[in-house]
């Protein structure tokens, strides 16, 4: 399991702290720094405006079940408005998670490539 999580972060920061940063970056579990561009902080803080930029948590998981071809992310605000405005669409919510399916993982990873991470779900569906 240690393998599977090495590169997730040890703890996400807000969009306000890391726009503030000269480096913007997050620490990972094996130590390694996870560096974000400024382009997609930026992009970001457009869609969420300045109450949101202190509620998106960074990186943006997406976690994939193995079992599934869906994926998801846990729902919040602002990452809500963040997949809506990428996708051009309301995704669908069910759970308290934000569903995605592969051409719209696909969509949100090509347009945030640094600000979000995959991760495993440990939970079955």
């Amino acid at each position: 399991m240690g393998i599977l999580t090495a590169s997730l972060p040890k703890e996400r920061k807000s969009l306000r702290q890391l726009l503030s940063e000269d480096r913007p970056h997050v620490i990972c579990n094996d130590g390694t720094p996870h560096h974000f561009k400024r382009r997609e902080l930026e992009y970001l803080a457009n869609i969420v405006g300045s109450e949101g930029a202190g509620e998106l948590l960074l990186p943006i998981l997406i976690e994939l079940a193995p079992s599934s071809s869906e994926a998801s992310i846990a729902l919040g605000g602002a990452e809500l408005k963040v997949v809506e405005r990428i996708l051009g669409m309301e995704p669908t919510v069910r759970e308290g998670r934000i569903i995605l399916y592969r051409p719209q993982v696909a969509a949100l990873r090509k347009a945030l490539r640094t600000a979000t991470q995959y991760s495993l779900a440990a939970r079955a569906d």
